[in-house]
């Protein structure tokens, strides 16, 4: 299963560049927002972007089997609650990973989507 998993994730790959373009695009005009409050300074800031990348790239996997997996995601948007939370599998979606480089408009942050078995 895990073998068929990746593959859907292959596929997907236009779909989390059309992401990455809309973070591209939004990021001149970001402003970042606290999220939390552990402390970390950078754990803790959240942009715009971050949620509507992440919509994005759940917007496409929605679409496929990955929906029977359990899902953690960065932010807390609709689409995550299509997502099996008994899933023998594991995605990951961190939709800008590095945040607070990304709104100082630093080109340095990526967007990650991960899948594992648990063990």
């Amino acid at each position: 299963m895990i073998e068929r998993y990746l593959e859907i994730i292959q596929k997907l790959e236009p779909a989390f560049i059309e992401a990455g373009k809309i973070a591209v695009k939004m990021q001149q005009n970001i402003s970042p927002k606290k999220k939390k409050d552990t402390g970390i300074h950078d754990v803790d800031v959240v942009t715009e972007a971050d949620f509507a990348v992440q919509e994005a790239v759940l917007s496409a996997i929605s679409k496929t089997e990955l929906t029977q997996c359990r899902l953690i995601a960065e932010e807390k948007t609709d689409l995550v609650d299509k997502f099996n939370p008994e899933g023998e599998f594991l995605l990951t979606v961190d939709p800008i990973d590095g945040t607070l480089r990304y709104a100082a408009r630093e080109p340095i942050y990526s967007l990650i989507v991960s899948i594992q078995k648990d063990g």
